[in-house]
């Protein structure tokens, strides 16, 4: 009833009023508004501003170049060179599928193949990890691809430095080889070492020196900023990025390392395995020393070519690898020992004259065969070789001969002159996985096989047989110290690393050799200058049974066969 006798003036005034206080409110939103932009535009303007080109913007890394593997005289042993591989960045992808069929036929593989290299790396490193699809992209795949490219986002090409091996399946065991860093490998890292700057998707060492030293050639990864569309595409634009706060910093090179390996004799040695005689299957292990322990060669066959880890390598290939009976990845320098045969007849020797079984001038029976122990002992030669002393015992490796000796010596004294020149112990030479091998004495039988150690096994052991297992680079270390005049020295291969010299050549122990008497094991120059006569005469001897290797040239050789 009051809103009858209201006036219309009365009205008037009441309306104004409540349009007054909404004015107020009006106001008052407006100047909070204004604040609020002066703040963000003029204030934080910058921030912002900046926040916005970085949207535009993506982290790359500059992936530093790995450091180069040379040979003593500088020589290129393992480089880095450029070139192209094709990636997919999972969180730009929208159909994986589509993706891999129009990929497959310009790569040469299947979609399915595809797929499974996704499925793999999404699962093994991330979903924001970059999957490489493949390396080594020609001229005409990486056309093709650029143009796809268009059509499918998160697929790119990149231009990348990639770990070359000129020598191929020489030296691969030695040198090993690069492959993308594993969930567990990264884990582990960065749990021994939290400030590394390791992440998924890098490339690592594998084996050998590339495991060995990885993180001396590895060097540091660099950051930098690329312009990107809204697929993450990388764009040929130059964005200036003074303005921003954003970190970049440029990639440290890895050191480069020198080894005391010769290139040219290294491709020799390799060579050699593959001769078209009567050699048989391609396998063994080479390795040559210089006076100084230096590595001079060093090869292990079968091989296989690291550069398939590089390019990445097929299911068909690893498997004939990874299946293959004679253990391509086995390197065998260090990891294989094997009963070293007559080779190890000369060490027989030292010990027996040392010990003063016989003389240089004593003469010995050897026939054809020994009875000992109700068995019967056999010589390679059925005619035999009649009365010989330790020189023409080398020379002709008699066997009969060293049975006797080794009967006279036993097992133990063997083990202790055999050791006293690095075998059966490792090395100690700069290379992972390098196994002992074994000089076996009665408490080693007794202790290992619960049983007693048999006069009649000692035979066996004194031509090199039975228990005694020994690697190549302990032979070549132990013969280097026959004809150092009884200095062992440590082999190494390092020779230094971007010019520092990190190791020197140095004495595995004392000089072996005493100057008078007998005394702690030490041979005597008399027995050492014996043996080093048995071992010129095998090669230069009429009768020596490594005359067929001799060189003609003026070269003196000295050896044994076995």
């Amino acid at each position: 009833m009051r809103s009858f006798l209201e006036s219309n003036e009365d009205q008037v005034r009441k309306l104004r009023r409540n349009f007054g206080f909404f004015g107020v409110a009006i106001s008052l939103l407006c100047l909070v508004l204004c604040i609020r932009l002066f703040h963000l535009q003029i204030i934080q303007g910058k921030k912002f501003s900046q926040t916005s080109a970085e949207n535009s913007l993506k982290q790359k890394a500059i992936i530093a170049p790995r450091g180069l593997i040379k040979d003593r005289n500088g020589r290129i042993l393992v480089d880095n060179k450029l070139s192209h591989q094709v990636i997919i960045n999972p969180q730009y992808v929208q159909n994986i599928d589509e993706i891999a069929k129009a990929v497959a036929p310009i790569l040469l593989t299947t979609p399915e193949e595809i797929l499974d290299k996704s499925k793999k790396s999404r699962r093994n490193l991330g979903k924001f990890v970059p999957v490489v699809l493949q390396r080594h992209l020609n001229q005409d795949q990486v056309l093709q691809l650029k143009r796809l490219r268009l059509f499918h986002p998160g697929l790119d090409i990149e231009n990348v430095l990639v770990r070359n091996y000129p020598l191929m399946e020489g030296a691969a065991q030695l040198f090993g080889y690069v492959g993308e860093i594993s969930k567990n490998q990264l884990k582990t890292r960065l749990k021994n070492n939290p400030a590394t700057r390791l992440k998924a998707g890098d490339l690592v060492g594998i084996k050998g020196i590339e495991a060995q030293y990885d993180k001396t050639l590895r060097g540091i990864d660099g950051v930098k900023y690329v312009q990107v569309d809204a697929y993450g595409r990388e764009q040929d634009v130059e964005e200036n990025l003074t303005s921003l706060s954003t970190q970049t910093y440029p990639a440290i090179i890895g050191k480069n390392l020198e080894l005391t390996l010769d290139l040219e004799l290294q491709k020799t040695a390799h060579k050699s395995f593959y001769r078209a005689d009567k050699v048989g299957k391609r396998q063994g292990a080479l390795v040559a020393l210089n006076a100084t322990g230096e590595v001079l060669a060093w090869v292990s066959e079968p091989s296989f070519d690291p550069n398939g880890f590089v390019r990445g390598l097929s299911s068909d290939l690893w498997k004939k690898w990874s299946q293959d009976p004679l253990r391509p990845f086995r390197n065998k320098v260090i990891q294989d020992h094997y009963p070293p045969g007559s080779t190890f007849k000369p060490f027989v020797a030292m010990a027996g004259l040392n010990e003063g079984i016989f003389k240089p001038w004593t003469k010995v029976n050897s026939p054809s065969f020994l009875f000992f122990g109700g068995r019967k002992f056999h010589d390679h030669s059925k005619y035999g070789h009649g009365k010989v002393n330790v020189v023409s015992a080398l020379e002709k490796s008699a066997n009969v001969f060293f049975y006797k000796a080794g009967i006279e010596l036993g097992i133990n004294k063997i083990a202790a002159y055999s050791k006293r020149l690095g075998l059966g112990a490792q090395t100690e030479i700069e290379i992972y996985n390098e196994v002992p091998g074994l000089i076996p004495t009665e408490e080693w039988k007794k202790e290992k096989l619960k049983t007693i150690w048999y006069p009649g096994e000692t035979l066996s052991q004194a031509i090199g047989q039975g228990y005694v297992l020994v690697t190549p680079l302990q032979m070549a270390t132990a013969y280097l110290a026959i004809g150092n005049n009884g200095i062992v020295y440590q082999p190494h291969i390092i020779k230094s690393i971007d010019g520092e010299k990190p190791i020197q050549a140095k004495k595995r122990h004392n000089n072996i050799i005493a100057s008078n008497e007998i005394s702690d094991l030490k041979l005597t120059q008399e027995s050492l200058k014996t043996v080093q006569k048995g071992l010129y005469s095998v090669v230069h001897g009429d009768r020596g049974t490594g005359r067929g290797y001799r060189l003609y040239n003026g070269i003196t050789m000295a050896g044994k066969t076995g």
